[in-house]
C-alpha cells in the first residue's frame, strides 16, 4: 500500500515542476535534467529511489523509516499547532491518523492522548518512541490513550480493515453518567492487528431505578368457598401391595381445594391398578371428590376379588392301629393370586 503511494506522490511532484518549466520557469543547477531540478523542490517533494526503499523498512528497528517522508509523527507533549513532521509533531494522535494519507503514524511515548481515538482507515499506528531521545523505539515503553469519561477510547471501526496498532496503553476512565459503561478498545468485524497493547477500563455506572407503576395493582378475584389449607390439600399415595405374580395398586388421592371447581381441584381419585378388563362391578375405580360445600368425599371402590389359590397336596403316611385310622398332616394351599 505504501509503495502505491509513494510512487503517486513522485508524479505528482514532477508534474508540478514540469508545469514551471513551461511557464518560463528555469532552474540553473548542474544535476538538472529536462529543466526538472529535483534537489531544488522543497523537502519531501520529489526524488524517490533509495528513499521509499527506506519507507519499506520496519522503523521499530531501522531508524531510517523514521523520517518525515515515512511517517507522521504525534506526541501529546507537543505545542498545538504542529505539522506531524518530526520537528512539529501533531499534538492529538486523531490529527495524526486522520492526515496519515499512507504513511505509518508514530507516536511519542512520553504523556497521555486525552481524547477518544478513531481509526478508519488501514494505517499502521505505533507507539513507544522516545521523542527526546532522536525518536528510539523501545520494547517495553507505552504510547497513551486516556479517553475523556463516558467515551470509547479507542474505536476500529468498519473502514479499518487490515489496520495495525502496536506499543500502546489504552485507559477508558469510570462511566460518570447513569447507566454509562466503561469500553477500552472496540473495533468492528474486520482483519485487524494489535500487538503489545495493554487495555484497562474503569467501572460502569448504576442504571436508572426503575419507576414507579402508573397505575394501581390490580385487585385480585375473591377467594370464595375454599377448603382449609392446612388440611389434606393433595390427595395420598396409592399403597401397593405386592404377589407372587405382581403389584396392585390403589389410585392417588384427588387434588382438594374449592368445591365445585375442576382444573386440579376437588378432582376424584386416580383408579387402582391393574383394572379388569370387563369391569361390571366399577371395581378399583377412584372415588369421587367433594362437590358441595355440604357434602362428603367418596371413598373409592375396592378392587376386584383374587382368584382362588391352588389345592394343598394331599397328605401322606396313614397308618392302620388297634386305636384307630390316623392320617397325616396335609400340605399348605398356594397364595391366592392378585385381583
Amino acid at each position: 500500500m505504501r509503495r502505491k503511494w509513494w510512487t503517486s506522490a513522485v508524479l505528482v511532484a514532477a508534474g508540478a515542476t514540469l508545469g514551471a518549466h513551461i511557464s518560463g520557469c528555469f532552474f540553473v543547477a548542474p544535476d538538472c535534467t529536462l529543466g526538472m531540478c529535483l534537489d531544488a523542490l522543497p523537502p519531501g517533494e520529489g526524488g524517490g529511489g533509495s528513499s521509499n526503499a527506506a519507507c519499506e523498512a520496519e522503523p521499530t528497528e531501522d531508524a531510517s523509516a523514521v523520517v518525515d517522508e515515512c511517517a507522521v509523527f504525534a506526541s501529546a507533549s507537543a505545542a498545538p499547532g504542529g505539522d506531524g513532521t518530526k520537528a512539529k509533531p501533531y499534538a492529538s494522535l486523531s490529527e495524526a491518523i486522520a492526515n496519515a494519507n499512507g504513511k505509518r503514524v508514530l507516536a511519542c511515548a512520553g504523556g497521555a492522548f486525552a481524547e477518544s481515538v478513531t481509526i478508519g482507515a488501514e494505517v499502521e499506528v505505533i507507539g513507544g518512541f522516545d521523542c527526546g531521545a532522536g525518536w528510539t523505539w523501545s520494547e517495553e515503553a507505552r504510547s497513551a490513550i486516556e479517553a475523556p469519561a463516558n467515551q470509547i477510547a479507542l474505536t476500529l471501526s468498519e473502514g479499518a480493515s487490515g489496520a495495525k496498532v502496536r506499543s500502546f496503553a489504552v485507559r477508558a476512565a469510570s462511566a460518570t453518567e447513569v447507566g454509562g459503561s466503561s469500553i477500552g478498545v472496540a473495533v468492528a468485524d474486520i482483519d485487524a492487528e494489535l500487538a503489545q497493547v495493554d487495555v484497562t477500563a474503569g467501572d460502569g455506572m448504576d442504571g436508572e431505578k426503575g419507576e414507579a407503576p402508573a397505575e394501581p395493582p390490580q385487585a385480585g378475584a375473591p377467594a370464595g368457598a375454599v377448603s382449609n389449607a392446612c388440611a389434606a390439600v393433595f390427595g395420598g399415595e396409592a399403597g401397593v401391595t405386592t404377589c407372587e405374580d405382581g403389584e396392585t395398586s390403589g389410585g392417588r388421592g384427588g387434588f382438594g381445594g374449592s368445591p365445585g371447581m375442576e382444573e386440579g381441584n376437588g378432582l376424584r381419585g386416580e383408579d387402582g391398578a391393574p383394572l379388569p378388563e370387563e369391569n361390571p362391578d366399577a371395581y378399583g375405580l377412584g372415588g369421587a371428590g367433594q362437590t358441595g360445600a355440604a357434602g362428603n368425599c367418596r371413598r373409592g371402590e375396592d378392587g376386584a376379588p383374587g382368584a382362588s389359590g391352588v389345592a394343598g397336596a394331599a397328605g401322606s403316611g396313614t397308618v392302620l392301629t388297634l386305636a384307630g385310622i390316623g392320617g397325616g398332616d396335609g400340605g399348605h394351599g398356594t397364595s391366592g393370586k392378585r385381583g
